[in-house]
């Protein structure tokens, strides 16, 4: 088996004792379980398939394996790195790093044209400002400095290609 695996998580202690075992697993990967049959654990430096029997909990944080029916046998593979196959991945590594570059950081925005869903073209972002929370676009809008929040909600498409931010913004913070 050559296929290229990624890393999603590991193992964490057992829980209960028919088996079952509690998980990591990186929020990018968290929808992926719903269809996963096999993960690899890492034991002793082997990637190993562990096919899956069951998942439950809030977050899927507790699995059952098959053929995994004690707690010393959870014991056993415990604090084990978790792997995929990179094909079994509804999206590819390379597209949740584009997909939260583009959520989350604005800050190569500068002159980019910012059009609302209602107002249509604000104007060119002068500068985009990092905050713990978001960002926030520094647009003139009648010779006005106006600030606008760049984040998940407001953004709806970045065209980089051409340039452009398309938002919708809440009601009432641009006053034209």
């Amino acid at each position: 088996m050559n296929e290229e695996l990624v890393e999603i998580g590991y193992t964490q202690k057992p829980h209960g004792v028919s088996g079952e075992i509690k998980i990591f697993v990186e929020d990018d990967f968290i929808d992926d379980l719903d269809y996963l049959e096999v993960l690899f654990l890492n034991i002793k430096g082997n990637n190993l398939p562990y096919f899956l029997e069951k998942l439950r909990g809030a977050t899927w944080n507790i699995i059952k394996f098959d053929d995994i029916d004690s707690r010393e046998k959870a014991n056993k593979i415990s604090h084990s790195t978790v792997y995929v196959r990179k094909s079994d991945l509804q999206r590819t590594e390379e597209e949740i790093v584009e997909e939260f570059v583009q959520e989350l950081f604005y800050d190569h925005c500068t002159g980019y044209e910012i059009i609302d869903a209602h107002d249509g073209s604000l104007g060119l972002i002068q500068e985009v400002l990092e905050y713990p929370q978001q960002e926030l676009a520094i647009v003139m809008i009648n010779n006005q400095e106006v600030l606008l929040p760049l984040n998940e909600v407001t953004v709806q498409k970045l065209d980089d290609d051409n340039k452009k931010i398309f938002v919708e913004m809440p009601e009432g913070i641009i006053e034209l």
